[in-house]
């Protein structure tokens, strides 16, 4: 996941996707950075500057963690200045946002919903590395088996072998 970047020469927002008075395409929401606070009533644009949505400026610098933008507690000058230009609401620097980021990050459900978010990513490697290939590899061993029965001790210890050989060695590598 990339979070948004800060601009040296303008405020950045983050919108919800547009329901109501603006209707775009999920596509063309997405291909706008989640931006449309230009296209905003005047009463949508004081709701977010009141920090209460549609939209949200970018003031923190962010950095991806466990697939989520995680703030840093300082504010971008550059943003702050812009934010205070247009008129926003006071808004506190403090490590009390990154505590309540750790907090909800570390949270029970937090974690759960990494692992569910997980597995909905990696259910198409889970489907073929846990069903569909293990199928089709043990009915070819059984094939082997029974067609070359002699021979089918010495492949499997050479096999382990080479296994136990290939860990090893991955192991090494990826220890440096």
């Amino acid at each position: 996941m990339d979070c948004a970047i800060l601009s040296e020469d303008s405020l950045i927002w983050v919108c919800d996707y547009p329901e109501g008075d603006v209707k775009q395409l999920v596509n063309d929401w997405i291909d706008r950075n989640y931006d449309f606070f230009a296209d905003f009533t005047p009463e949508l644009r004081n709701n977010s500057l009141q920090l209460q949505g549609p939209c949200y400026p970018v003031i923190f610098p962010g950095i991806s963690v466990y697939w989520s933008c995680q703030f840093i507690a300082r504010a971008s000058n550059v943003s702050m200045r812009h934010w205070q230009r247009m008129g926003g609401v006071n808004i506190i620097e403090d490590i009390v946002i990154d505590e309540s980021i750790h907090g909800a990050i570390n949270s029970r459900s937090g974690v759960l919903k990494r692992y569910v978010a997980d597995v909905g990513k990696a259910w198409p490697v889970l489907l073929v590395c846990g069903g569909i290939s293990p199928l089709f590899l043990s009915l070819i061993w059984l094939l082997m088996i029974r067609h070359f029965v002699e021979a089918m001790p010495w492949v499997t210890d050479i096999l382990f072998n080479f296994l136990i050989v290939s860990v090893r060695m991955f192991y090494y590598l990826k220890a440096g």
